[in-house]
């Protein structure tokens, strides 16, 4: 799946998590939130368990159909957090 693309469900998503070079990836510091209206719902502990350092993999996402507005947190081990909000469309 490419950020912003209009993607069939089920899909593979595969995101990557490139630490600075002082630094390792911080996993437990992971956040996952899908924009619904007006406020966010944290699916973090349904997401954690596709997680590692690398990155995030799931094969078959089974995403709602429709336009969904995800943002990512993830830290590093001297606690620098950085976030990345991408949009998608499910058909």
């Amino acid at each position: 799946m490419v950020e912003g693309e209009t993607v069939t469900a089920p899909f593979d998503l595969d995101v990557r998590f490139l630490p600075s070079p002082d630094a390792d990836i911080a996993t437990d510091t992971l956040k996952v939130q899908v924009k619904k209206m007006l406020w966010g719902v944290d699916v973090t502990d349904r997401v954690k368990q596709f997680a590692n350092a690398a990155g995030i993999h799931i094969t078959h996402a089974d995403f709602p159909k429709g336009h969904h507005t995800v943002t990512l947190q993830i830290g590093d081990e001297r606690g620098r957090l950085t976030s990345k909000t991408v949009t998608m469309d499910v058909r």
